[in-house]
């Protein structure tokens, strides 16, 4: 945790002029409350109080860990800062675009070319009036939009009626592994769509923007 805390202000450094405080804690916000809303309203289960504490806690940490101010005292009032954020300052830019549009590449680059299509109206479907402005991206027909929340909220009463407790807990960092290789965590998703240093595993410290891989705590060794 430390090492990770330290390369991420290692990264942040280097944009620390163009990055605005209440900047950092809207995206703490999203980190602390945008899985726990998810789930609150598509999962099988709302959250408990001490969940969403938790939550809080672990971010604010991590949050006085990078120097940021102000920090909300609660989560209520982080989610009150992010709603409000996003009213008052989520505007349409090219730079959203351009930063977003590659982190979308991405994640369809995990599925077959000819669903490409639906799959980004399905996104388009996923984000709030708001974001699809800021981002640029096309109004999907309402019909679209209900019947994705439709599925999505079938998948949390099938998850909580019809299917039986999960066995094992899923573990995206492996526990043991030999002395030269235990510092290397193996992602969770199927190998054959993730770029290379991805398959092989990574290491904390090398992770960042291409252009600053060379400041990695490992050197140039990411395979």
């Amino acid at each position: 945790a430390r090492l990770a805390i330290r390369r991420m202000n290692a990264i942040h450094s280097k944009y620390k002029s163009k990055i605005s405080n209440e900047d950092y804690i809207y995206v703490l916000c999203v980190f602390a409350c945008m899985a726990i809303l998810w789930i609150d309203r598509y999962g099988r289960r709302k959250l408990h109080v001490n969940e969403k504490v938790a939550s809080y806690v672990y971010w604010r940490y991590i949050g006085e860990q990078m120097g940021i101010e102000n920090i909300p005292s609660s989560f209520d009032a982080m989610e009150e800062y992010l709603h409000r954020f996003e009213d008052n300052k989520m505007v349409y830019s090219k730079s959203n675009v351009e930063v977003m549009r590659p982190v979308i590449d991405f994640n369809l680059s995990t599925c077959p070319k000819l669903l490409r299509p639906l799959f980004e109206l399905l996104l388009s479907a996923m984000c709030h009036t708001n974001m699809r402005e800021a981002l640029d991206m096309s109004t999907p027909p309402r019909y679209v939009i209900v019947l994705l929340h439709s599925i999505l909220y079938a998948r949390g009463f099938v998850e909580e009626y019809l299917l039986p407790p999960r066995r094992r807990r899923l573990q995206r960092t492996p526990l043991d592994g030999d002395a030269a290789d235990s510092q290397r965590v193996r992602p969770a998703f199927h190998p054959a769509t993730a770029c290379p240093y991805r398959r092989c595993g990574y290491r904390i410290g090398q992770l960042g923007p291409p252009g600053l891989l060379k400041d990695n705590e490992y050197g140039n060794d990411l395979y």
